[in-house]
């Protein structure tokens, strides 16, 4: 990123794994709504998708719509491991549009003790962003110097990192972290933004993103809790970070039930079109199947 109104928008998730391909048809709809909006140069998903193994077929990646759209780069392939399992599993994805150069992209080469899955990064621009499930972070995690001590050099490792799973209510169990980032990185200012809770009633969680803020600052934080489908985005630009942070009212998908010809839970999409889920796959429907 090398001039000041180079944006890019960063989209955490965090799928259900049960449901992780029809939530991940959701993603090119927050990333229509978010390039609609806010025009980013490059624009970025990044975080444990589930896409992989049980929870996703070849044939349902291949028909996902990220995949059908050529604009969006897959940069951790089906064929690498981010699961701490002995399975080989590509569950943790980045996923790149825009015409910024990726320099590097994969898993994060170091072992992990205290997560069931291993950080994924991706340069882009220069900005070196890493996306990571902590695997429900809570209070107990929050006063282990073994686990702060682990996810900070995580952090350190990046310019821009997405951390999911806090599982704690309070939104003060992330100042471990925040401390445990100060004192391992050295001489580096690092800034943050924490998300409201969000998910499905039996379970919520909240994203992290923290970034250098001498490189990088948070122009916007919006979070998008669309139906099931927990998202959250964050937006950077590489100014001085002078620029404040704003949480707007989140566009909401509105959902129906109806026929079975309308297919499943229909919603109507931040572009105003009715779409449902058919056997994992999104597909376009009546409008009348949303009460348009």
């Amino acid at each position: 990123m090398k001039n000041s109104d180079h944006t890019v928008a960063v989209i955490g998730a965090h799928s259900k794994p049960d449901a992780a391909v029809a939530e991940a048809n959701w993603l090119d709809d927050v990333a229509a709504y978010v390039i609609e909006n806010e025009a980013p140069r490059d624009l970025v998903i990044a975080g444990d998708l589930n896409l992989d193994c049980d929870y996703a077929s070849q044939q349902q990646l291949d028909s996902l719509d990220l995949r059908a759209d050529s604009s969006f780069n897959w940069l951790i392939t089906d064929d690498q491991d981010t699961s701490v399992a002995q399975a080989s599993c590509a569950y943790d994805r980045i996923v790149h549009k825009g015409p910024s150069p990726v320099a590097e992209r994969g898993v994060v080469a170091r072992d992990i003790r205290f997560s069931d899955h291993r950080p994924v990064h991706a340069t882009l621009a220069g900005v070196r962003i890493v996306a990571h499930n902590m695997q429900v972070f809570g209070q107990s995690k929050s006063v282990s110097d073994d686990a702060l001590a682990e996810i900070a050099q995580i952090v350190c490792d990046s310019d821009l990192a997405v951390l999911q799973e806090i599982v704690s209510a309070d939104p003060d169990v992330i100042e471990p972290i925040l401390d445990a980032v100060r004192s391992t990185c050295g001489a580096v200012e690092w800034g943050h933004s924490l998300s409201d809770p969000v998910g499905t009633t039996s379970y919520k969680e909240r994203f992290l993103f923290v970034f250098r803020s001498g490189k990088l600052s948070l122009r916007k934080a919006w979070l998008y809790p669309q139906a099931d489908t927990p998202a959250t985005t964050s937006t950077t630009t590489t100014t001085t970070p002078t620029a404040t942070t704003s949480t707007p009212s989140a566009p909401q998908a509105t959902t129906t039930t109806k026929s079975s010809s309308c297919g499943v839970a229909p919603y109507v999409t931040p572009g105003g079109y009715c779409y449902a889920t058919f056997g994992g796959s999104k597909k376009r429907v009546s409008g009348s199947c949303c009460g348009l």
